[in-house]
C-alpha cells in the first residue's frame, strides 16, 4: 500500500514539473475580433496563448453556432493565430478558443467573445479584394466543397492550386496539353480535370498528384459531378456526347448523345437530371441520370455556353453568348425569358442562397450581379480585364473569376477594406 501511494505521488510530481512536456497549454485569452458583422461576411478572429513547457500551440475556435473550426497550424507560444468564419443567420454568437500542444494535450476554453451578426441589406460580394497570378490563360476553376482551395485550369496544361486563406498558389499540377474545365467531388478528396486530348485527369487533393487518367470522347470540355459523388459527367465538344464516369473505379460506364458542342454541364440538386448547354445546336439537352437517357432538347437563343441551376432546382440559367442569359423553367422544360446582359455572357454561378447570380461579361471587363427574384442586374463589378468563368465559395462570401489576359484570377468580396482583412485571415 505504501509503495502504491509513493508511485502515485511520484506521478503527480512528474506531471507538475515545468518543462517536462506533460502540461497542457494555458487557456487562450478571449478571442480578438469584431463585435458585429453581417450575414455572408467573412469575419476574422485571432487567439493567443502560451505553453508552460515552451512548446508550440495550435488553436480551435468554437463559433457559437454549433460548429467549430479545424485546428490551426502550430505556432510558437505568444504568437496570435487567425481564423475566419462566415455566419449564415443573424443572431448573437459566443466565440471561444481552445489550444493544444504537439502531444495533443488540450487547454481549457477561453472566455467568450460576443458577436452580433445582422442581415446585410442587399448584401453580396461587390468589390475586387485580391488578384492571384496562376498560369497562362486561366480558363475555368472550381472551389473545393470544404472551401480551403481553388483549383484553376490554365490553358498551358496545368492546374494551379490557390489557398483561399493566403490567396497564394501552393501547388501546380501538370495535367496535359489543353486543360479546360474542372469539378470537385463532394468530399473534397478529388478534382476531375478535362483535357482536350480526350482525357480526364483525376487529381488527389491531399497531395495534388494525378492518380488516374480516363479516356473520353473527342475534345472534352465541360464537366460536372453528381451530388452524391458517384459519377462525373463530361461534355465532348466534337462528338456531341456526354461521357459518364463512375468514380469508384474511374471507368466510363455510358456515352450519351446530346446537342452539338456541349459546353456548360450542370447536375440538378437532386441528382436526377444532367443539363448541357450546346453551343452549335442552340439548345439545352436534358439527360436522365438514372438510365443515362436523353429525354429532351430545349431550344434556346444563340450560342449557349455555361449554365447554373438555382439552389431550389426550379430554374436553369443559361449564358447565351453575346448579350443575354436565358432562364429555363425545368418543370415545363421551356424558356421563360431572357435577361439582357452586357456584351458577352460567359461563366455563370449563383450564391449559395440563390438570391444573386454572377455572370462574367467576357468582353465588358466586368462581372454582372443579377438579382434572381426579379432577374434584374443590380451591379457590375469592374474587373479591369476580360473574364471567362466564375466560382463561388461555399460560404458565399467570396467569388473567384478567371481573367486570361492577366494570367490570374480576381477575387470578389464584401468591400475593399473589410474584404482584404477577411481574406488575410482565412
Amino acid at each position: 500500500m505504501k509503495s502504491t501511494t509513493g508511485f502515485c505521488l511520484l506521478v503527480a510530481t512528474v506531471v507538475l514539473l515545468p518543462g517536462c512536456g506533460l502540461l497542457p497549454p494555458f487557456a487562450p485569452e478571449e478571442p480578438c475580433g469584431p463585435d458585429s458583422g453581417n450575414v455572408g461576411e467573412l469575419l476574422v478572429f485571432s487567439a493567443v496563448t502560451t505553453d508552460p513547457d515552451g512548446q508550440d500551440v495550435s488553436f480551435c475556435f468554437d463559433w457559437g453556432d454549433g460548429t467549430r473550426s479545424d485546428w490551426t497550424r502550430f505556432v510558437p507560444g505568444g504568437q496570435p493565430v487567425q481564423a475566419f468564419k462566415c455566419w449564415a443567420d443573424p443572431g448573437t454568437y459566443k466565440v471561444r478558443a481552445q489550444a493544444r500542444d504537439p502531444l495533443g494535450m488540450v487547454s481549457c476554453w477561453s472566455a467568450a467573445h460576443s458577436l452580433a451578426v445582422a442581415r446585410r441589406p442587399g448584401g453580396y460580394p461587390d468589390e475586387v479584394v485580391g488578384t492571384v497570378s496562376t498560369g497562362v490563360s486561366p480558363f475555368s476553376l472550381c472551389v473545393l466543397p470544404d472551401g480551403r482551395y481553388v483549383y484553376v485550369c490554365n490553358r498551358d496544361g496545368t492546374v494551379s492550386v490557390v489557398c483561399v486563406r493566403t490567396l497564394a498558389v501552393v501547388a501546380t499540377v501538370r495535367t496535359g496539353t489543353g486543360t479546360a474545365f474542372c469539378c470537385a467531388l463532394p468530399g473534397s478528396d478529388f478534382v476531375y480535370v478535362t483535357d482536350e486530348d480526350r482525357t480526364v485527369h483525376v487529381v488527389r487533393t491531399w497531395d495534388n498528384s494525378v492518380v488516374a487518367q480516363v479516356t473520353v470522347g473527342a475534345h472534352p470540355l465541360g464537366i460536372a459531378a453528381a451530388p452524391d459523388g458517384r459519377h462525373v459527367y463530361v461534355g465532348n465538344w466534337d462528338d456531341g456526347t456526354v461521357s459518364v464516369i463512375r468514380t469508384a473505379d474511374n471507368t466510363v460506364v455510358a456515352t450519351v448523345e446530346c446537342g452539338m458542342h456541349p459546353w456548360g454541364l450542370t447536375v440538378s440538386p437532386d441528382g436526377q437530371y444532367l443539363y448541357t448547354g450546346n453551343g452549335h445546336t442552340d439548345d439545352v439537352s436534358v439527360i436522365r441520370t438514372l438510365d443515362n437517357t436523353l429525354v429532351a432538347n430545349v431550344p434556346i437563343a444563340h450560342g449557349p455556353g455555361d449554365n447554373a441551376i438555382t439552389p431550389d432546382g426550379r430554374w436553369l440559367w443559361q449564358s447565351c453568348g453575346y448579350n443575354h442569359v436565358g432562364v429555363v423553367d425545368l418543370r415545363s422544360r421551356s424558356v421563360s425569358g431572357y435577361v439582357p446582359f452586357g456584351t458577352y455572357a460567359q461563366g455563370i454561378r449563383f450564391l449559395p442562397g440563390g438570391e444573386y447570380c454572377y455572370v462574367a461579361d467576357y468582353r465588358g471587363d466586368s462581372l454582372g450581379v443579377v438579382r434572381a427574384s426579379d432577374r434584374t442586374i443590380v451591379d457590375y463589378v469592374n474587373l479591369g480585364t476580360i473574364s471567362d468563368h466564375v466560382a463561388v465559395h461555399p460560404e458565399g462570401a467570396l467569388v473567384f473569376v478567371t481573367c486570361p489576359s492577366i494570367g490570374g484570377i480576381r477575387v470578389i468580396g464584401y468591400g475593399k477594406g473589410r474584404g482584404e482583412e477577411a481574406v488575410a485571415g482565412y
